[in-house]
């Protein structure tokens, strides 16, 4: 019989991600340049933001990345600096070197004539061979945090002055070889307030703004915003347009842009003297804006950066769109598949809730930052109602349970008897354990750990079975990381713990120790790891008494509801089995994703059988789609994989 081609993995990324810095080549304003926040890759678009391709990895510069800067000639040429070094690139981020080691610490980078200018803890240095060598330029020792170059006036405007002093504007029109003090501005002494940051009007003359923050360290205190009509002669305080001011953007029809870092996009039309309200219906104000870059060639194109990834606005920022195909800088938590219903895949990442209808082929971000709860993981989808979904998010303190009535647009907290509202400031609650029963949906089961000030500490389990308006407390199980509910009008209830697995026939109430035959967890306690020890319990949908569970020492399986386990290893060699996923249109067909790559049983053969490999970064979270059960998806921390096993036939497996 011939063998059938092995099926392949397909990828399919959600674009986006959170975006530390982003810098526009004033040579060609359509090459831009991007830093993923939290992983360090380096991304380049050359379309104006709607593509964009990696480059590679900045270099691991001690601290958080303040700034991009590229050269204004060439747009190749890049700069990146934290506060202990600078870096270039002269090849558009595909490698980077350290310059200007005798520099004390750079705040800012200006051009102008030619010469590149940096902004340092001591002095005003400059470079004439593009920061291969500097000499000290201006003011000595003082801490120059700010500096900047008028687009119109071409004057270089720096800010200097030392602790506890006042902080002095000073301007110069010969290209830094001469300075004039131009103001004092009204600030508190500059310790501690962060670094000033301009924007300039494009067709007010003499109309510019500054702003303070420092990038990488929140626990600066931000100054305030000012407005100057006279070239910085004047100041006037503004009413800042919310907290953490990030950018400003002054559009030439007299239209003033500020991206925040918590609250999105505000508006002023009377050049910041008030702000229009945040218009919760636009998607970008979900989503922190930390840089806005204009395209003077294109009117009214915006593109905002932030935490919630890259945005395009073709209006001015009356709407937006996300702009982040190929910017694959997403941290995955967790993904699920609608058990009935409409076919949709729903993915949870760092920065929002995506969903495809296609199999994966394309995504929608459906929620992203908001004030309002977002889980970090969806735990469970109601197998009648589909659109209702539950997961977990975080205050900093607690866990708190979330539920999404409409597809995961929007979340809502739950109210569990275990939090830290009332608990004062010493509290700690976790949540790990979450269990829908499959017989009666709107009874649900969360287990964790509670410690208090006033209430001690200790683990809990609670049921509730009238939509969360009593809670009935149950026996609890130390260590409890996970629940699973069988099927049946009297469905067993199981707790998994690092090295123990129980069983409760009356719904918590009563716990049995079961699992004889499973093999002994190493390296943790019922209070260990949860990377360690057992993994996931599976359930026949058919069969309830038939389980799987996956463990460090491969698939162990039971036929009388989990009293007894025996080894099916047969093929697999003894590895880590994250979890066992069931066929759900035939119970058994099961597949496993292991070191060596995904296998699936071979009922007639009592074997494992290699499938294909894994792809890099695909790790060994496994999910089918009920409603086409040929398609499995495997889910990585930073990628999604798709495999279509409909091809391929039990009896040829053999041949693998």
């Amino acid at each position: 019989m011939p063998v059938a081609a092995a099926p392949e993995w397909v990828r399919t990324n959600l674009f986006g991600g959170s975006i530390g810095a982003l810098a526009q080549a004033p040579s060609a304003p359509g090459t831009l340049y991007a830093t993923a926040r939290w992983f360090g890759e380096m991304y380049r678009s050359r379309d104006g933001g709607a593509t964009w391709h990696v480059r590679g990895r900045l270099p691991q510069m001690g601290f958080p990345v303040r700034d991009l800067a590229v050269d204004p000639h060439d747009p190749g040429i890049l700069y990146a600096w934290t506060a202990a070094q600078l870096q270039r690139s002269p090849d558009g981020g595909l490698s980077w070197s350290p310059i200007g080691s005798e520099l004390p610490g750079v705040e800012a980078l200006a051009w102008r004539g030619g010469v590149l200018h940096a902004a340092t803890h001591r002095g005003l240095y400059r470079s004439a061979d593009g920061g291969d060598t500097w000499q000290v330029e201006a003011f000595g020792a003082a801490h120059v945090s700010g500096l900047a170059a008028d687009p119109a006036t071409g004057a270089l405007l720096a800010v200097a002055g030392e602790e506890e002093v006042p902080a002095v504007l000073w301007k110069s029109m010969d290209d830094g070889a001469t300075w004039a003090q131009v103001s004092v501005l009204p600030l508190p002494p500059l310790n501690g307030i962060g670094s000033p940051h301009f924007a300039f009007d494009p067709v007010r003359p003499g109309t510019l703004y500054v702003w303070f923050f420092r990038l990488g360290e929140p626990g600066s205190e931000e100054g305030p915003l000012l407005r100057s009509r006279d070239g910085g002669a004047t100041w006037a305080e503004l009413e800042k347009p919310g907290f953490s001011l990030r950018d400003l953007v002054p559009r030439p029809d007299g239209t003033l842009l500020a991206g925040l870092e918590s609250g999105g996009l505000r508006r002023s039309h009377d050049l910041g003297d008030t702000w229009d309200p945040v218009d919760g219906r636009n998607p970008v104000p979900n989503a922190s804006v930390l840089r806005l870059v204009t395209f003077p060639e294109v009117p009214g194109k915006l593109l905002a950066a932030g935490d919630g990834g890259l945005w395009v606005s073709t209006d001015g920022g009356a709407r937006w769109a996300a702009s982040n195909r190929g910017l694959t800088a997403v941290e995955l938590r967790s993904l699920s598949v609608s058990p009935t219903g409409p076919s949709f895949l729903l993915a949870v990442a760092f920065d929002g809730v995506f969903r495809s209808v296609d199999q994966g082929v394309t995504w929608t971000r459906i929620h992203s930052e908001d004030p309002g709860p977002q889980p970090w993981d969806i735990r469970a989808l109601d197998p009648r109602r589909p659109r209702t979904m539950y997961g977990f998010d975080w205050t900093g303190q607690a866990d708190f349970l979330v539920r999404s009535t409409d597809g995961g647009r929007s979340w809502h907290a739950l109210s569990v008897p275990y939090d830290c509202e009332s608990s004062g400031s010493i509290c700690s609650i976790q949540m790990p354990a979450f269990a829908l029963d499959p017989e009666h949906p709107d009874t649900l089961y969360v287990g964790g750990t509670y410690f208090t000030h006033h209430r001690g500490s200790g683990p809990f389990l609670v049921r509730s079975d009238d939509a969360f308006t009593t809670w009935e407390n149950l026996n609890p199980l130390p260590g409890l990381r996970a629940l699973f509910a069988a099927r049946g009008p009297q469905g067993a209830l199981y707790g998994l713990t690092c090295a123990r697995l129980w069983r409760s026939l009356d719904a918590g109430r009563t716990w049995q120790k079961v699992g004889r035959g499973l093999p002994r967890a190493e390296g943790c306690s019922d209070q260990g790891s949860r990377l360690s020890g057992y993994g996931s319990l599976s359930i026949d949908p058919g069969n309830p008494q038939r389980l799987y569970l996956a463990t460090s020492k491969g698939v162990y399986t039971s036929s009388d509801g989990g009293t007894t386990f025996s080894p099916m290893n047969r093929g697999l060699e003894p590895a880590w089995v994250g979890t066992v996923v069931i066929d759900p249109t035939d119970s058994t067909q099961l597949y496993v994703a292991a070191s060596r790559g995904l296998f699936r049983w071979s009922a007639a053969r009592r074997t494992w059988l290699l499938v294909a490999g894994l792809p890099a970064g695909a790790g060994f979270s496994l999910v089918i789609d009920p409603q086409h059960p040929s398609v499995l998806y495997a889910g990585g921390s930073r990628s999604i994989f798709r495999i279509d096993l409909g091809a391929l036939r039990p009896e040829e497996d053999s041949a693998r």
